[in-house]
């Protein structure tokens, strides 16, 4: 007689339906942590208090130099994150108004045309403005601050600068003087992208 073997009959009884719920369990939970990590423009937004509809595009050093380089009108902020003494974040919302010519603000004149001529308006956040040196050259950027500056290109070449920290001097960020300094950027930008 042959002896039983009481071991190898003893088989799972879980049905493959429990393994494909799980699966999707998994799988479910996998795609809703993956989702809710922020992307960079939403840490953007959130970090400088913008809405999601801004006209920023963030950018690094390589695509901002191909954008320059295919000849487009940009406006280019570059900030030093690692810099206390900028004033990127009461300044990015004036600079957004200006771009709109937003109703009942200083920028809503017919001197400031900007958003015409604009094809893109790009942000760089740099911790270290040293690798900065080489584009600087390049472009002629007379600017050697390592605080908030705005440069525009018009067909690849440099067009105007804003050197927030000559503007600035002893102020506080969200003052009146600041808000004219935009404008009248913006105002000579204008200028300029006629001439």
């Amino acid at each position: 007689m042959a002896r039983k073997d009481k071991y190898n009959k003893a088989k799972p009884q879980v049905s493959p339906i429990t393994f494909v719920i799980i699966g999707v369990f998994f799988a479910l939970l996998i795609l809703a942590i993956v989702l809710s990590i922020p992307t960079a423009k939403e840490k953007f937004n959130s970090t400088y208090g913008l809405d999601k509809d801004n006209i920023y595009e963030l950018t690094t050093l390589k695509k901002l130099d191909k954008e320059i380089k295919s000849e487009k009108n940009v406006l280019v902020i570059i900030n030093n994150s690692s810099s206390e003494t900028t004033t990127v974040t009461t300044l990015l919302p004036e600079l957004q108004k200006a771009y709109n010519k937003e109703e009942g603000t200083i920028y809503n004149s017919e001197k400031n045309t900007v958003n015409e001529y604009i094809d893109e308006v790009l942000f760089l956040d740099l911790s270290d403005f040293t690798s900065l040196k080489d584009f600087f050259e390049e472009y002629e950027v007379s600017s050697t601050t390592n605080a908030f500056l705005i440069i525009a290109f018009k067909d690849g070449k440099l067009l105007a600068e804003y050197d927030e920290s000559k503007n600035s001097g002893e102020i506080k960020p969200d003052t009146e003087v600041q808000r004219r300094n935009v404008r009248d950027y913006f105002f000579e930008l204008t200028t300029e992208f006629k001439a």
